[in-house]
């Protein structure tokens, strides 16, 4: 049992930090091609001290 936890546990921390992240800052159009081109989608984070 102790085996499984620490083969799944090394699997999923495996999983995370193999994914690379791309970010655009304040190029639109950019961003966008560059989805399309990949097939994957956009995820937008903003925003506001107001």
């Amino acid at each position: 049992m102790k085996q499984l936890l620490i083969l799944t546990f090394t699997l999923l921390t495996a999983a995370v930090f193999s994914q690379k992240d791309y970010f655009i800052k304040e190029d639109w159009e950019q961003a966008r091609k560059l989805a399309k081109e990949q097939d994957k989608i956009l995820f937008v984070d903003f925003y506001t001290d107001w």
